[in-house]
């Protein structure tokens, strides 16, 4: 049975720069539980899976705050500074992966998902080694968030163009989908309305 050690090789990196218009506020800063905001909880997630190096890429200098925060707490997050999210999310992820250094795979986590689980973490951390590209699966939809081998992220370095899409360079790559009975690998937070789905208030 492996470790948590063994899985150090492998980062994070949260892509938190979009400006939330939907929401009206950073997704970030949305409360998830009574202690956790969508990026602790996040955060929280991954250290609990042995992922102790995660980069959180944000435009909004109230998100940056809390990046601090987290760091105060000790934990290993890196913040990184995307001065132009209106260049979409394929060049926060460039910028994320640029700041871990080199990785033997990384995982790319939406903010907007706040439920994912240590548990999914381990389970596609187990499919690094056969896999360029791990997805978890729910009733025959692809979930997030994604694993990229070292391999794809220099794929997605060469991307440089300012209409490449992330989800167009990884459909060059053979997807190996992780079976969950996990339904919150499909949820996606992105207005006041899915919020209250979720929570039953708004935010």
């Amino acid at each position: 049975m492996q470790s948590l050690s063994d899985y150090s090789g492998i980062s994070c990196v949260i892509t938190a720069a979009g400006l939330s218009e939907r929401m009206g506020k950073p997704k970030a800063l949305l409360q998830h539980t009574v202690h956790h905001t969508f990026l602790s909880a996040i955060v929280k997630a991954y250290c609990d899976a042995g992922i102790i190096r995660v980069a959180c890429v944000y435009s909004q200098p109230e998100v940056g705050a809390a990046i601090d925060v987290l760091k105060a707490e000790n934990y290993c997050i890196i913040p990184v500074l995307n001065s132009s999210p209106e260049s979409g999310r394929l060049q926060s992820v460039r910028l994320g992966m640029m700041a871990l250094g080199k990785s033997e795979a990384v995982f790319i986590q939406n903010i907007d998902n706040p439920f994912i689980t240590s548990e999914t973490i381990l389970k596609m951390c187990q499919l690094t080694l056969s896999a360029k590209v791990v997805v978890p699966k729910f009733n025959n939809s692809k979930g997030h968030p994604v694993l990229v081998s070292a391999d794809v992220c220099e794929d997605i370095f060469v991307h440089t163009g300012e209409n490449e899409r992330l989800d167009l360079v990884l459909k060059a790559y053979r997807q190996h989908m992780l079976e969950t009975n996990d339904a919150s690998v499909l949820i996606n937070i992105n207005t006041p309305e899915d919020y209250f789905k979720y929570y039953q208030r708004y935010p």
